[in-house]
């Protein structure tokens, strides 16, 4: 019923045309969102394909919906990563009273999980150049994520994600995205 209303109303010609203008407008707005750090618009997604499979044929519905989920998880897995070592510097910062250029450049070295301490060698006064203690959950963080990088070879617990023998230099975007 749906086909025959489609097919008697608008040539093929239209339909593609049509297709193709929504799908020009869908990719601006994708590239206006990824500049501006926005989540991935599923919904519009989810429409444009579900249209597209409407069009085609009914049974296309399910192919496309299985399709916009796996693009939805594969948007939102770099997101899920870059979100999860500023949640491990957020708690750190908040039990250690630590700076957050301070939590990025713990080395694995000044750690020492006997004494429950974490030795920060830099700062702009000998008052900054601390030993700091930390607390339980500090120190459960800290195993986990050296477990983790051991296969790494960084000397970092916060490692570049390009260059692994360097800290890393800055969460701001997984801030924005988190915000």
């Amino acid at each position: 019923m749906v086909e025959s209303i489609l097919v008697n109303r608008f040539s093929p010609s239209e339909v593609a045309a049509k297709i193709a203008v929504s799908l020009g407008i869908g990719l601006l707005v994708g590239i206006e969102r990824e500049w501006s750090n926005k989540d991935l618009g599923a919904r519009a997604l989810t429409a444009l394909l579900g249209t597209v499979a409407a069009l085609f044929a009914p049974s296309m519905a399910i192919v496309s919906f299985v399709g916009v989920f796996l693009i939805v998880i594969f948007a939102n897995a770099r997101s899920l990563q870059t979100s999860q070592p500023l949640r491990d510097i957020a708690g750190i910062m908040l039990d250690t009273g630590m700076r957050p250029e301070e939590v990025f450049r713990i080395r694995i070295e000044n750690i020492d999980f006997k004494q429950k301490t974490i030795f920060n060698p830099f700062g702009k006064t000998k008052a900054a150049r601390r030993t700091i203690p930390m607390t339980d959950d500090v120190a459960c963080l800290l195993k986990s994520r050296i477990k983790k990088l051991e296969e790494k070879g960084t000397p970092f617990v916060f490692p570049s994600p390009y260059d692994f023998q360097r800290p890393i230099g800055s969460v701001k975007k997984a801030h924005r995205l988190a915000a």
